[in-house]
C-alpha cells in the first residue's frame, strides 16, 4: 500500500462528519506503520475502543469506513470464528462484529 498522511486518511471517511474525522485517534504506532506490508489500513480507536475505522488506496483516492460494535452484544458459542477482512481465523473472543452507520442524516439517527 502507498503511504497515506494525517490529511489523507482524515478527509478520506464516508460516514463520518468532519468533526468526526478530526477527533478520531491515528494508530498509537502511526509513524512507524509498515506501508509496504499493507493491503489496507484498519485500528481500532485508541480514544474510543467500541470504534475502529478501515482505509483503503484506491485509485480515485483513499475510501475510509469509520466502524463501530453493535448497541446489542454478540452471543455466539462457536469456538472459532473467521475474519472477514483478513480471511483469518481467530478464536471466537478474537473475532468483533462491527458496523458502518449510513453516511448524512440516516447515519446519525443511528441507522
Amino acid at each position: 500500500m502507498e503511504p497515506l498522511t494525517e490529511k489523507e486518511i482524515r478527509s478520506s471517511f464516508v460516514n463520518a462528519t468532519k468533526g468526526d474525522a478530526a477527533r478520531l485517534k491515528l494508530p498509537l504506532d502511526f509513524a512507524e506503520t509498515p506501508w509496504e506490508d499493507l493491503d489496507f489500513l484498519g485500528w481500532v480507536d485508541p480514544g474510543a475502543p467500541l470504534r475502529a475505522h478501515l482505509v483503503v488506496r484506491r485509485e480515485e483516492g483513499p475510501l475510509g469506513v469509520s466502524l463501530r460494535v453493535p448497541a446489542a452484544g454478540r452471543t455466539s458459542a462457536v469456538k472459532t470464528s473467521l475474519c472477514q477482512i483478513c480471511l483469518t481465523p481467530h478464536a471466537s473472543s478474537g473475532v468483533t462484529l462491527l458496523a458502518a452507520p449510513l453516511a448524512g442524516p440516516r447515519g446519525r439517527e443511528g441507522n
